[in-house]
This record gives C-alpha cells, sequence and structure tokens, in this order.
C-alpha cells in the first residue's frame, strides 16, 4: 500500500487517530511508541513525529 499523504505531529503525541478523512474508515488509533512513524492499516496515511530528524 502507498503512502496516500504524511501528516506531521508534535514531536510529543503519544498517539493519533486516523478516520480516513474524506474516504472514511473506521476510526481507529495508532500508537508510537518508542518509533517516529506510524502508518494507518486502512488508508496508508503515514504519521510522523516532527523534528525526528527524518
Amino acid at each position: 500500500m502507498e503512502a496516500k499523504e504524511i501528516v506531521e505531529v508534535a514531536a510529543d503525541q503519544q498517539t493519533v487517530a486516523c478516520d480516513g478523512g474524506r474516504e472514511g474508515h473506521p476510526r481507529v488509533y495508532l500508537a508510537f511508541g518508542d518509533k517516529n512513524e506510524v502508518t494507518c492499516p486502512y488508508c496508508g496515511t503515514v504519521y510522523r513525529r516532527k523534528n525526528t530528524g527524518r
């Protein structure tokens, strides 16, 4: 699955919620854990913490 969008979030953010925007899908909550990037399993949107050197 190709990433359709990259969304930058605050460097200290622990989780994000994704509902697919216009395309829509069930809302999912994604935890960063020790990673600086997470990808929504439904729509492929990538959430990236800011200022992580990537």
